[in-house]
């Protein structure tokens, strides 16, 4: 007779997971290899990773790897001219002080 364990997963876009599984926690990130400018996304396996017991507690390592095919994904990483015209956010004293 086969024992089957009920758990979930959550994927962190394209960073890592998490898996909770048999009253443990088990997160990781995907692992990549960069060399330049080219990333090479390798999603069938983690850099090493975290599990512990729900109640954080036993706290110990993994790493994780797919069985069976292997996929690729290489990505250009954009190269910025000048950083200081590709700034998302800026200082801003007068919101700081609350006079906006």
């Amino acid at each position: 007779m086969s024992t089957f364990v009920q758990g979930f997963w959550t994927l962190i876009y394209n960073q890592g997971f998490e898996v909770v599984l048999a009253g443990k926690k088990y997160f990781a990130f995907s692992y990549f290899k960069q060399q330049g400018k080219e990333v090479e996304s390798l999603c069938q396996q983690t850099f090493p990773g975290w599990v512990h017991t729900e109640d954080g507690r036993n706290w110990d390592c993994f790493k994780g790897q797919k069985l069976g095919e292997e996929g690729v994904t290489v990505v250009k990483v954009a190269e910025i001219s000048n950083p200081a015209d590709s700034r998302l956010f800026g200082n801003s004293q007068d919101l700081v002080d609350g006079e906006l």
